[in-house]
């Protein structure tokens, strides 16, 4: 995102590019040149449409069908985007940007092998493009091909070994293949050189409570907290953690703290409702648990638990008929 002074100096170009074109209306590279300066701007279409005029005024407009596809790609085009990059790789087959980007518009697609081609082909023509790698690697992440991924991740940190969001995308596959212990090493990497990235807290947390390192998830999960305060999701799993340790007045702080923030937040109620039953107050988790289900009719586990909680009050038919109808739901659920 551009800065102030970035804009002001874009607004300056484009004047000056306009100069330019009143001067020599039929040179192309100018309505080109005021063209990307648009699309910084963000005024994609009056870039679409310096890029249109630039196509019509040159015999060589890869450039130019780039720069139209960028723009649409920015405005959330992303069908003419492709259109448009494909144009450009016509008119010239060895255009590695043309090509990313195509593969980058086709994973927006879903279109995953396309996209593993064109960043093939990119990579192929330009190899010392670290992002080709991280696009590519996410393709093969969204595919579950983990060990590809790794293998692109790990190749554009070479290539860029100070970016943090690279080192994230490997932690996460990384974690998806159970290997927390890598993922740490790569969420601490990101802290180190992005200290207040909430997000690798908050990763790093989840590795840790899958290795049952409780201790290092909650105090992950505090720097989160102290980061983020309005972020109502931190304190659930913080909570989940305490709940994991047998610690439910730290389960019922946080979830209290989450649910001042979202009142109808029902993972915060429900997380609560199951410390009140374990405390031994199963009026205040009937509550809670009761609410849950108004929230998410859907929601087996608070009839399960509302179940469990009648039952301990001597209410059987209660505690039946939510068993019954958590039955129900798990059972539609999985055949449907």
């Amino acid at each position: 995102m551009a800065n102030e002074s970035q804009m002001a100096h874009y607004e300056e170009a484009a004047k000056h590019f306009s100069k330019a074109i009143r001067k020599r209306p039929d040179f192309a590279m100018n309505y080109i040149n005021r063209g990307e300066v648009y699309h910084k701007l963000g005024e994609y279409d009056y870039a679409i449409k310096d890029f249109t005029d630039a196509i019509s005024r040159t015999c060589n407009p890869a450039r130019a069908y780039l720069g139209c596809g960028l723009a649409y790609d920015g405005k959330g085009f992303t069908y003419n985007a492709i259109k448009n990059f494909t144009q450009a790789i016509q008119h010239d087959p060895d255009y590695a940007e043309a090509y990313f980007h195509r593969g980058n518009a086709n994973f927006i697609f879903n279109k995953l092998d396309l996209a593993i081609k064109d960043l093939d082909k990119a990579i192929e023509l330009d190899p010392a493009v670290a992002e080709a790698y991280v696009v590519r690697g996410n393709v093969y992440a969204s595919k579950d091909e983990f060990d590809m991924a790794i293998k692109d991740y790990s190749k554009a940190i070479r290539l860029k070994p100070d970016n943090a969001e690279i080192y994230v995308a490997r932690g996460k596959a990384y974690s998806s293949k159970g290997q927390e212990k890598k993922a740490i090493a790569d969420y601490t990497k990101v802290l180190k050189l992005k200290p207040n990235y909430a997000d690798a807290y908050d990763l790093r947390g989840g590795s840790y409570l899958r290795l049952s390192d409780d201790k290092s998830a909650i105090e992950d999960f505090q720097i989160v907290i102290e980061l983020a305060p309005n972020d109502t999701k931190h304190y659930i799993k913080r909570a989940t953690v305490y709940f994991r340790i047998e610690d439910y007045e730290s389960v019922i702080v946080d979830c209290n703290s989450a649910i001042e923030r979202n009142s109808e937040d029902a993972d915060a109620i429900l997380l609560r409702g199951m410390a009140y039953s374990k405390k031994g107050k199963p009026d205040l988790a009937i509550a809670d648990l009761s609410e849950v289900i108004e929230l998410e009719p859907n929601e087996s586990c608070a009839y399960y638990q509302r179940g469990d909680a009648y039952r301990s009050i001597g209410e059987d038919e209660k505690a039946l008929k939510d068993y019954m109808e958590a039955l129900d739901i798990d059972f539609y659920e999985s055949e449907f």
